[in-house]
């Protein structure tokens, strides 16, 4: 039974996802949903009550699409930090391509959502999760100067990569290498 209805999230998931690439976001509806996954409307509403729950699931999908490919880059010990921000960086990129509903509900950072405010967790967690792996392996001392160096990268990469894909489906090179040079350059002064 769990199988089967995790089979049927992702069976209207992938219809949302297609829906949104086709239309925006701001488009879709629950019914959309259920013509493209060749599903009932109770059966989408089973799972999602609303068509904003469908774009949170996918925001949450993406999500976890996101962190397994940059922990994969994480989970490697590169000889130098740049490449790291790098790995960030390309992880966002093919998912942006590649990913349907991604270049549009991203991991839902720009949506709001029920409480009024936009999810700032996924760019927080990357932080994290790019601090511990620097600072372990390339002993940078937790002080208040070298964290904010990498979080103020980090946030910088993952704003420009996003860009470069906002209006060009393939994304924007001279924007995606902005991203890389200038992440670079603010987080070099941590690696000083």
């Amino acid at each position: 039974m769990q199988a089967r209805a995790s089979h049927r999230i992702e069976s209207l998931l992938d219809a949302a996802a297609a829906a949104i690439d086709a239309g925006g976001y701001e488009t879709l509806t629950t019914q959309i949903v259920a013509e493209r996954a060749g599903a009932s409307i109770g059966t989408v509403y089973r799972y999602f009550p609303d068509r904003l729950a469908v774009i949170r699931g996918l925001a949450e999908r993406n999500t976890e699409r996101l962190l397994v490919k940059v922990d994969e880059v994480f989970a490697q010990e590169l000889p130098e930090w740049k490449l790291y921000f790098r790995g960030l960086i390309d992880a966002f990129a093919t998912l942006l391509k590649t990913e349907p509903g991604f270049r549009a509900v991203r991991t839902g950072d720009h949506i709001e959502f029920a409480d009024g405010r936009a999810r700032t967790r996924v760019t927080d967690d990357l932080v994290e999760r790019l601090w511990e792996r620097v600072s372990t392996q390339f002993g940078l001392d937790d002080n208040s100067g070298n964290r904010e160096s990498i979080r103020v990268a980090a946030v910088l990469a993952i704003g420009l990569t996003y860009s470069a894909f906002s209006a060009f489906p393939g994304g924007d090179n001279s924007l995606l290498n902005a991203a890389r040079r200038h992440s670079e350059l603010e987080a070099a002064p941590a690696f000083s």
